[in-house]
């Protein structure tokens, strides 16, 4: 499958995460044919990103995945080691584990200025972001005034150059002047204007301290990713009752079967609830899940008719998740009590 570039997950480009949730949305689907993807395809399509970021990380005296002269470093960054991730879930390879933790730690400070380009992240961050409430009333050392306004946000991080110009009533950050990471803007090659990357820590500086909500979405994912090391899996669940008609007079039984599926490697565990209208109506009961099968388990209820109402009776089922799987609810299924 071809995605038209190299570049992995980015706040332009999010098919990173599309393809792996479909991905999944296969697996769960039971891996249909006949379809213009397949889970292959898209394995390869995510694989073949990341590697292109690895083998760009070798000629970087750092490991980074890409060149830091592109800009939205810091966005840039996180999406890559979510995709190694993605790619380590999907293959299995601790080689992909490697990158995605070595990736996060440049954009905490493993670069060559040792600094972090998450505010309030470590001992050195961007404290001179170009955000006016920041800037207003922020804390400028990072220190003084007590914690940075917007804490967590990911600044653009470095470019190919920084930028320069003052608003009226902006603070002047660093209250010195002195750009403390020029020292540290590295040169590949002979010519510094064309080759050379670039932080500065300056309210001035959009193009190295700007934050914004969708550079820090993927530091979010990120973290999330490395604290769970997996997302859940997903699951499906359906309820079939048999008989669908039941009789009142002879207060008659109908057995209730749930069936959860999941994308995971094995079969559902726990218990699934059985309820009458909604997750908020009458509880009728609750049963233990049995593997059917490496993807998915049943549990079964018989139900009374002297439990029901007359006539029609919306039934669904609730699965709250296990270790490894996500919750679902069933779609209703009517059970009809003649007198």
């Amino acid at each position: 499958m071809q995605t038209g570039n190299s570049g992995t997950l980015n706040l332009y480009d999010v098919s990173g995460l599309a393809h792996f949730e479909l991905y999944r949305a296969l697996g769960l689907a039971g891996k249909p044919d006949a379809l213009a993807v397949s889970q292959s395809s898209l394995r390869g399509a995510i694989t073949s990103q990341v590697d292109a970021a690895i083998a760009q990380s070798g000629s970087d005296a750092f490991g980074f995945g890409t060149n830091w002269r592109f800009g939205d470093t810091t966005s840039v960054g996180a999406g890559m080691a979510v995709m190694a991730s993605e790619a380590r879930y999907l293959t299995h390879s601790g080689t992909y584990n490697k990158y995605s933790q070595q990736w996060l730690g440049n954009i905490l400070g493993v670069n060559s200025w040792g600094s972090s380009f998450l505010v309030g992240d470590g001992s050195t961050f961007p404290n001179c972001i170009q955000h006016q409430v920041a800037n207003l009333a922020g804390a400028l050392d990072g220190t003084s005034g007590g914690t940075p306004i917007l804490w967590g946000a990911a600044s653009e991080g470095p470019s190919d150059s920084a930028t320069a110009g003052v608003l009226s009533g902006m603070k002047r950050c660093p209250k010195d002047g002195i750009d403390t990471f020029a020292i540290f803007n590295g040169v590949n090659g002979t010519d510094a204007h064309t080759h050379q990357a670039v932080y500065k820590d300056n309210e001035q500086s959009y193009s190295t301290t700007e934050p914004a909500i969708d550079l820090t979405s993927t530091s979010f994912l990120l973290f999330s990713w490395r604290l769970a090391r997996q997302p859940s899996f997903w699951t499906s669940l359906t309820v079939s009752p048999t008989p669908r008609y039941i009789s009142r007079s002879a207060n008659s039984v109908t057995k209730l079967t749930a069936v959860v599926g999941t994308t995971g490697p094995a079969a559902p565990r726990g218990k699934v609830r059985f309820y009458l209208g909604s997750t908020t109506g009458t509880l009728l009961g609750e049963a233990n899940l049995s593997a059917v099968s490496f993807s998915a388990s049943s549990a079964a209820l018989n139900v009374a008719a002297s439990r029901l109402a007359n006539g029609g009776n919306d039934i669904l089922v609730y699965f709250a998740g296990d270790a490894g799987d996500g919750p679902s609810t069933s779609l209703p299924a009517s059970v009809t009590v003649r007198k």
